[in-house]
């Protein structure tokens, strides 16, 4: 924009190929005046792709529904036997977490990585920690082995670090980190009360999840977490940025005296 003194009249140029512009010519152009042509011609916005992150964060739930539905078929089928036999599947809930955890997080980091990345990299964080402790645990527990305690209750006892308060208490902070930035982001999802269900079931269904192989409810309802979690990944769609084109109304500006 440039201005004729001469005339006291403001003149309205295009940034891009210099042709004087009307008022009811002129847009604005990522922060600049353009004629509508130029701006047309100019390359679109980059937009990042979420949807590939989403899908594989619903995987990662399916996983995770997997191994909570097996815990679930495990205790109703064999904590009845009695403590001295029953083997809880240890081994297999670390392993399938191992796996599950970082497709989630890599779910999580694209849905906050524009609005609340410090949560997104906190997240990431939580995850790779959770994902370290949880291999550490599975290694713990098959080549050293839990040893039992029969007092008339079943109690494991680990016989090289506490991998088990360790692996739980991680996942737990990885659930409540996950819980927490989705009903922070609230207000940007197509669907706001599945989003609120999702955050709300994370939150709870996570903080119970590693008691899901000795008590049937809990593995239900960290089942069921994962279901609802799986469809709000499945059903999230990319956050598209407006191309900054809009229409403006200039008036002539005479300059003071």
């Amino acid at each position: 924009m440039s201005i004729n003194d001469s005339k006291g009249k403001t003149e309205l140029k295009c940034i891009f190929c210099g042709k004087t512009l009307a008022a009811d010519e002129a847009v604005r152009y990522r922060g600049a005046l353009s004629c509508t042509e130029c701006a047309s011609k100019q390359k679109p916005v980059d937009q990042f792709n979420e949807t590939p992150f989403y899908l594989t964060a619903a995987t990662g739930c399916i996983l995770g529904l997997t191994i909570a539905l097996y815990a679930l078929v495990h205790t109703l089928k064999f904590a009845n036997v009695g403590p001295a036999f029953y083997y809880p599947p240890l081994d297999l809930y670390f392993a399938a977490f191992m796996v599950s955890v970082p497709l989630q997080t890599i779910g999580f980091y694209a849905l906050n990585r524009m609005d609340l990345r410090r949560l997104a990299i906190v997240i990431v964080v939580v995850g790779i920690v959770t994902i370290a402790a949880l291999g550490w645990s599975l290694y713990d527990f098959v080549f050293a082995g839990p040893s039992y305690r029969l007092e008339g209750t079943f109690t494991i006892m680990p016989k090289g670090y506490n991998y088990y308060p360790t692996a739980g208490g991680l996942l737990f902070l990885f659930h409540l980190a996950a819980g927490s930035s989705v009903l922070l982001s609230l207000g940007r999802k197509k669907v706001e009360n599945l989003a609120i269900a999702t955050g709300a079931l994370y939150l709870l269904g996570g903080g119970l999840a590693v008691f899901s192989y000795l008590v049937p409810p809990v593995a239900f309802l960290h089942a069921f977490m994962y279901a609802v979690a799986f469809i709000f990944f499945f059903t999230r769609e990319d956050t598209k940025e407006k191309e900054p084109v809009e229409t403006v109304r200039y008036q002539a500006v005479k300059l003071g005296d």
